[in-house]
């Protein structure tokens, strides 16, 4: 009984390690899977029908899942036993698409292993070296490979598997382009998109979007009641935005003979003089000799004299403060009521609220010496007040000393006084942003973003500003959004320049110098990429070749512009005396060694050449010269334009000791995107006591005369 025991158990022994009864060997297969934004409209069921009949149900897969944008988002383990992969397919249905396409996780497979990679191909970030050999299979389920990267594969003998869905036939061979139409950088619905001579057309759905079927030669025209027409055509990519603003009625001049009137009265109304009859909305003047001498402050000045203005009383008995002043009424019990006080063009601080009414007053102007007043005038209409922003909300009085008007007389020049500006006024939160800072938690926050992304998801400052208000709390997240502008705009070099002056202000300076190298690419021999390409490995304290791009650029005869080689010159001078390298360097030539010192010197530079705007620079005596980057001087913005220089020198060799003031007046680019600037700020410049300061900041807001910086000269 024993012996058949034992051969019984022998026999199974046998049985089991024969190969008719092994266990499949497992397949260790590592699937890449593109998170990135430009994949977020892939033909994910045709890659889950591929992978569907991929996986065998007589086969065992040890399976890495890697999904990656600009970086790994998630790594997972997989065990997949008689073709059930039903987790796996749910992972990969519920991805989240955000960030750009890095390849760099692909580094990290050894050679040999079984590679899936469900991508377009388009990396965007950290060009990497794309995996060789036949067991890497590449899957697009989006859009044709660019024709560098179809032949890369092929190269290194990758298997591609075509799952990009078929277009529908057009219509009469045209072309079907797509767009979004905006008005004040919302979404435009209802927007009228009309073909020009044809009957054909289409309007905008809810979101601002269209599609519309044309020829390459056709021309598009945008309308909307009230907001003017615009006529474009086609885009090669085959998407266009577009937009509309409130535009004035365009009428023909005429020409009109008839006697000589006599002269009109004129009041001031923040922009100048202008006919009191022309001005169009709610102004009052007190003159000089409307002020009685017993008046002995401002407010009593006004007090009275014009309608529905009350001037707030003082802690000091039987006076009145003009700090105190409110033109329409009370109408926040949080923010301050009071009007804008601008004093020979210079605003001053208002009076901020607080929990009484009759409290002291925070900005009390004793100063004035009434008898030295010329005229006030008070600008009540909201037309009005705009011209100095939200500042202006509550009215302005705009007050013109004696002094002052005396100075304006001297020689026969009319208006002479201090440039008007006001300060630097922050654009208005977004309401999406608003929206986003009141979700209580991170994924609260995030899903909210993506809410809006459908909304403003066109708006490359729409990922700049959600990155700003989330780069604290959710640092991560906040990259992967800032970085969907490359994702989406990788052609653009305004657009990533945006990009690149905000990761500069956050010293992210590798990812910077990617963008810039990105730029150079496409604006290649123009003067600003070599720059830009300077300053950014100056910052990475690569001294050696920051100076390489800017001989190279002095040296290239197709770039004679006088601003660019004086400047060129000074960066020079400034990168070598930082650098002991290059200060020992021989071939360094003694002209860039010398020593040449300022009192300071600024660079400004701005990230779009259609961008027209007015510096002003001021110096403690109040004289001031202006430099205009506009179509008002052609000649100079086509010569920018040409070159591509995106940048303006200004020296303060030995000037007037004290506060010298830079303004800037955004005059617009074209677009309702905003401008972004970059202001390079060398004090004592060539000097022992040299610093640097570097600051960023964006206009959008067109007209106003806004202070950028204030520098003290000693």
């Amino acid at each position: 009984m024993k012996l058949y025991i034992l051969l019984f158990l022998g026999f199974i022994g046998y049985s089991y390690s024969s190969p008719a009864f092994q266990q499949p060997e497992k397949q260790k297969i590592i699937l890449f899977w593109d998170v990135s934004l430009s994949m977020e409209n892939r033909n994910i069921n045709g890659e889950l029908d591929y992978l569907n009949n991929f996986f065998k149900a007589d086969e065992v897969y040890d399976l890495t899942l890697i999904k990656f944008n600009s970086e790994v988002v998630l790594k997972k383990q997989f065990k997949l036993l008689q073709g059930d992969w039903n987790e796996l397919k749910e992972e990969l249905i519920n991805s989240v698409y955000d960030g750009a396409t890095s390849y760099q996780c692909l580094d990290e497979a050894q050679a040999g292993e079984r590679l899936l990679i469900f991508s377009d191909g388009n990396e965007n970030m950290a060009r990497s070296k794309l995996p060789k050999g036949a067991k890497t299979t590449f899957v697009n389920a989006v859009n044709p490979y660019k024709a560098d990267i179809k032949k890369k594969l092929k190269e290194h003998q990758v298997e591609t598997v075509d799952l990009i869905p078929e277009k529908p036939e057009t219509p009469e061979g045209r072309v079907l382009y797509t767009g979004t139409v905006y008005t004040k950088n919302a979404p435009l619905a209802g927007a009228n998109v009309q073909i020009k001579n044809s009957a054909r057309g289409t309007v905008t759905d809810i979101n601002g979007n269209f599609e519309i079927y044309a020829e390459e030669t056709d021309t598009l025209v945008f309308s909307y009641l009230g907001k003017g027409l615009q006529q474009k055509r086609p885009d090669k990519i085959g998407k266009m935005d577009v937009w509309l603003d409130h535009r004035a009625l365009q009428l023909d001049e005429v020409v009109v003979e008839g006697e000589l009137q006599k002269q009109k009265d004129q009041q001031n109304t923040g922009y100048g003089k202008k006919d009191k009859d022309r001005v169009g909305y709610a102004v009052s003047t007190v003159k000089s000799g409307d002020i009685n001498s017993v008046e002995t402050t401002t407010g009593q000045a006004l007090n009275g004299k014009v309608s529905g203005l009350n001037v707030g009383p003082t802690a000091k008995a039987g006076q009145s403060d003009l700090s105190k002043a409110v033109i329409r009424g009370i109408s926040s019990f949080k923010l301050t009521n009071h009007p804008l006080i601008v004093i020979d063009g210079v605003p001053l601080n208002r009076s901020q609220p607080s929990n009484e009414f009759n409290s002291a007053s925070n900005s009390f102007y004793d100063f004035i010496d009434p008898n030295n007043i010329h005229e006030i005038t008070v600008l009540k209409g909201l037309a009005a007040s705009n011209r100095y922003g939200s500042l202006g909300n509550n009215g302005v009085i705009l007050i013109t000393t004696k002094t002052a008007y005396a100075e304006a007389s001297v020689s026969g020049k009319k208006d002479k006084k201090a440039p008007e500006y006001i300060e630097r006024v922050e654009e208005k939160e977004a309401l999406y942003i608003t929206d986003i800072r009141k979700q209580p938690g991170t994924e609260e926050k995030y899903e909210t973003y993506l809410t809006y992304r459908s909304l403003y998801g066109r708006s490359p400052s729409f990922y700049i500003n959600v990155y700003k208000a989330l780069k604290e709390q959710m640092p991560e997240e906040a990259g992967h959004i800032l970085m969907n502008i490359v994702e989406k705009y990788e052609d653009r070099p305004h657009v990533l320049r945006m990009l690149a002056y905000t990761l500069e202000e956050d010293k992210k300076y590798k990812l910077a110098t990617e963008i810039y190298e990105r730029i150079r690419t496409i604006e290649e021999g123009k003067a600003q990429a070599l720059l830009d390409q300077a300053n950014i490995d100056a910052l990475n304290k690569k001294p050696k070749e920051a100076f390489t791009h800017l001989a190279e650029l002095r040296a290239d005869k197709s770039h004679n512009n006088y601003d660019l080689k004086k400047m060129l010159v000074n960066d020079i001078r400034h990168l070598v005396r930082n650098s002991p390298e290059l200060r020992s360097d021989p071939e360094v030539p003694a002209f860039f060694k010398s020593n040449v010192s300022y009192a300071a010197r600024i660079v400004f530079e701005w990230n779009d050449p259609n961008a027209e705007f007015n510096l002003q620079f001021i110096d403690p005596k109040k004289n001031y010269s202006d430099w205009e980057h506009s179509r008002n001087d052609a000649q100079q913005f086509t010569e920018h334009q040409k070159t591509g220089l995106l940048s303006q020198e200004y020296i303060i060799e030995e000037g007037p000791k004290g506060m010298w003031l830079i303004n800037l007046k955004y005059l617009g680019n074209g677009s309702s995107e905003p401008s972004y600037f970059k202001v390079k700020l060398i004090n004592n410049f060539g000097k022992p006591n040299e610093h640097t300061e570097i600051r960023y900041f964006s206009a959008r807001e067109t007209g106003l005369n806004q202070n950028i910086l204030k520098l003290y000269v000693n």
